[in-house]
């Protein structure tokens, strides 16, 4: 009924309020937001400096190239004039031999002896131009690679990379980085609080609307009894005039007899009047033959017996007058009922016609509430699909934890209010341990479990439709403690296992799941705006 709604509304709206207060903020979410906005600057100073390293990586291997090619230089030039310079005291030695010989004409000497001493000579004279040569190109090249060391050091003295102070903002964004994480929770209070303040308001819009519904139906209700009532005295006053209806035949049959009877009066009245005139005449002869009343007693005796005859006529004449009088008045009445008993004809068939469509709509309500009931399409069909629901959840679920953990489901019936409701409540059996409800489990058995349940819907109905998993889109469970990120990705990695060609996307703020996949993409706001790093 809507009574009943209202109030399970209300109920409703009793608790969103409790869990409304419950989540309101408090004086450290103020302090957490300051350092998340803190961290958030100091994460942009981070990600400036960790640039500036890896530029400064860059440059200083550019550079230490640069550096590493001058002294290739540098010592390519020393080997060389090392070389020139061993040459030349070989050519030397040679040479002394001229010196040596004791040979008068050296120039033109044409021994063998002296002609490798002759060519060393020449070889010596062309060797300063070899010197010359090498000092020429090892100052072009010198200066060259002394250039590119020096636009490499600018370069690199550009970027202006601080070491210490790259260490400090990573220190102060490991200190601040866990309020990010409590500014996560703070978020999620708030959107769960204008989640409960959204639901709240509609709840309470749905108790205006069903609490003028039954205001409506309380006045339909009080119209349909005073209809009732007013049709109720309408089909009385209909028996009642039934019954005179009845009552009054016989008077219809002399009706019928009226006619003799008016005819009789006219003649009662004619002779009425004969006998008037002749009563005149008669008293005229009285008042004539009053002197002679003495002599003529035998004769009065006749008259007073006549006029008791006309006296009684009279009477008579008198009786019929007020019972055609009466009878007219009582048919009167009789016809103004019989035109009331027909207006109350029409009406109680109009009302039967209504009663008729409304035996109709209830015959439907009676249908769809048979339809919705325990016994209804709803319930059946729920309750043809839970023993499949059950087996494929307990077989995904026993992939996750080794055949440790199941699940069951069980269909309840609650006294609430007066009547009987059915409810569907999540069983978690654990070897070992009794089995309790779903809520009363820890972070990381209702990830498995529901997220076992969540995958057998989804099995379920992707092979009712022909239908081939390919994507698995998922966000990390809240309030999740460090064993329940374990088990959260202990069940995505089973999930994997348990469908080989299937593509996990798992969305996450918590660097220790992140650490637990080899293939990841951030996303980092910039001052340009949002990007992801591969």
């Amino acid at each position: 009924t809507e009574r009943e709604t209202i109030d399970a509304y209300k109920e409703r709206v009793k608790q969103k309020e409790n869990e409304l207060l419950l989540a309101q903020p408090t004086d450290q979410d103020a302090v957490v937001k300051a350092k998340a906005e803190e961290y958030a600057r100091k994460k942009v100073e981070l990600d400036a400096m960790q640039e500036k390293a890896i530029a400064y990586q860059k440059a200083n291997a550019e550079c230490s190239v640069a550096v590493s090619l001058h002294n290739e230089t540098v010592r390519k030039f020393d080997m060389e004039k090392e070389s020139a310079d061993r040459q030349k005291k070989v050519l030397e030695k040679k040479v002394e031999i001229l010196s040596e010989s004791g040979c008068v004409d050296i120039d033109n000497a044409h021994c063998k002896f002296l002609q490798d001493a002759i060519e060393a000579k020449e070889e010596l004279a062309a060797l300063d131009g070899m010197y010359v040569d090498i000092a020429a190109r090892r100052e072009t090249e010198i200066a060259k690679s002394e250039l590119a060391v020096e636009e490499k050091s600018s370069a690199l003295n550009a970027i202006g990379f601080d070491a210490v102070e790259l260490s400090t903002l990573q220190k102060e964004c490991a200190v601040l980085l866990p309020y990010v994480s409590q500014l996560e929770m703070i978020k999620q209070r708030e959107g769960k609080i204008a989640l409960l303040e959204a639901d709240i308001k509609h709840l309470q819009s749905n108790i205006l609307e069903a609490e003028k519904r039954l205001a409506g139906a309380e006045s339909e209700g009080m119209a349909a009894e005073k209809e009732r009532d007013l049709y109720a005295d309408a089909f009385a006053e209909h028996a009642k005039v039934q019954n005179e209806i009845v009552m009054l035949e016989p008077w219809l049959e002399k009706e019928k007899q009226l006619p003799v009877a008016e005819e009789r009066n006219a003649t009662a009245t004619n002779r009425i009047l004969e006998l008037s005139s002749e009563m005149a005449n008669i008293d005229t002869e009285i008042a004539e033959k009053q002197a002679e009343a003495d002599r003529e007693i035998l004769a009065m005796s006749g008259m007073e017996e006549l006029t008791g005859i006309v006296a009684r006529m009279n009477a008579d004449v008198e009786e019929f007058n007020s019972l055609v009088k009466e009878k007219q008045m009582r048919i009167g009445a009789l016809q103004e009922k019989v035109e009331q008993v027909a207006k109350l004809k029409k009406e109680i068939a109009a009302l039967q016609e209504r009663q008729t469509g409304y035996a109709r709509e209830t015959a439907g309500f009676d249908a769809l509430k048979v339809a919705f009931s325990r016994s209804g399409v709803p319930h059946q069909i729920i309750r043809s699909i839970i023993p499949q629901l059950t087996a494929t959840s307990n077989t995904i679920l026993g992939q996750m934890t080794g055949g440790k953990m199941g699940v069951e489901f069980r269909l309840e019936r609650l006294q609430k209010n007066g009547k009987e409701k059915v409810s569907l409540d999540i069983f978690i059996e654990e070897y070992g341990k009794s089995v309790l409800p779903y809520l009363s489990k820890s972070g990381g058995e209702k990830v498995k479990s529901s997220l076992s349940v969540i995958l057998a819907l989804a099995e379920i109905k992707s092979s009712s439709a022909g239908i081939q998993l390919g994507m698995l889109f998922i966000d990390e469970p809240p309030f999740l403690d460090g064993d329940g990120i374990q088990a959260y990705c202990d069940a995505l990695e089973t999930i994997q296992s348990r469908y080989s060609n299937i593509k996990i996307m798992a969305i996450t703020h918590d660097p220790t799941m992140k650490a637990r996949f080899p293939q990841s993409l951030d996303v980092v706001k910039t001052d340009d705006g949002s990007k992801v790093v591969y």
